[in-house]
């Protein structure tokens, strides 16, 4: 068989008069736009801080600014802030805004379980998703984004300061306390904490009137509902065009004018010990 390499062009006998082979791009924004979640977006960047090994570069592990991920976050420029573009906002979900960047709409499906009983002891499940955003929103590896209109449950062990009129601030910020202890003490809302409002919203504010208050030698446990955070693992579909044949006056290639496509990329939680 003579395998022929650069071939361009319509196959010989056939006319291109009838067939549209371009989509609509308006459309894909239309149905992101109307069945997408609102996610607050940001753009990930490698620390400027200088490796501590050569070989791994691995990153310094006592960087204040990328507090030894290795990575920073930025907001994405012309990112909007205004209620009647991106709807209205509660205290905690405008807290995560102002941190994270712009508010876009991504639709969310493909919810995956990857399951690895060969690569460690037992089985271990990786939660996945696809992410799709518009071809304006060029989210990259390791971007940032998270959930504002919906939570997942979460908890963690955290040591307390000598202060406890100091607020507490969890690793996401909380939206709703499900149990706080330590190995001897309950505690409960508004007898002996409360969440706080403001640039201090989503933290635990403990009442400091209580009799039922932390020993600060003691670690707390703490279980939680958060809005979900997701990283960027893999953009497949990063580059995705779609040549225009309608109403192009002056096409600059046979096929017509290119066009971007919406984007679509793997996302898997943030606080998974595959990529934490």
């Amino acid at each position: 068989m003579n395998a022929d390499s650069g071939v361009l062009g319509l196959p010989a006998g056939t006319k291109e008069s009838g067939t549209r082979v371009d989509f609509n791009t308006d459309d894909f924004a239309i149905v992101i736009e109307t069945k997408g979640y609102r996610v607050a977006w940001s753009r990930a960047c490698l620390c400027p801080c200088k490796p501590v090994n050569d070989q791994t570069q691995q990153p310094d592990p006592n960087c204040t600014l990328c507090k030894g991920v290795g990575w920073i976050y930025f907001a994405p420029s012309q990112a909007t802030y205004d209620p009647l573009k991106v709807g209205e906002l509660d205290e905690v979900q405008s807290r995560i805004v102002q941190d994270n960047g712009a508010v876009v709409a991504a639709i969310m499906t493909g919810i995956g379980q990857q399951n690895e009983p060969y690569g460690e002891l037992g089985s271990r499940i990786s939660g996945t998703m696809m992410a799709t955003v518009r071809s304006q929103n060029k989210i990259g590896y390791y971007d940032r984004l998270i959930q504002l209109d919906s939570v997942v449950p979460f908890s963690q062990i955290l040591d307390l300061s000598s202060d406890l009129e100091e607020p507490l601030e969890t690793r996401y910020p909380i939206v709703q306390v499900n149990l706080i202890r330590t190995a001897t003490k309950t505690f409960s809302a508004p007898a002996d904490f409360d969440l706080g409002t403001g640039a201090d919203a989503g933290k635990i504010i403990w009442n400091t009137a209580s009799a039922n208050l932390p020993d600060v030698e003691n670690p707390v446990a703490i279980h939680y509902l958060c809005h979900p955070t997701w990283l960027v693992i893999e953009h497949p579909h990063s580059i995705r065009m779609t040549p225009v044949t309608q109403k192009v006056k002056k096409p600059p290639t046979p096929a017509g004018e290119y066009v971007d496509l919406p984007i679509q990329a793997q996302v898997q939680l943030e606080f998974l010990p595959s990529i934490a």
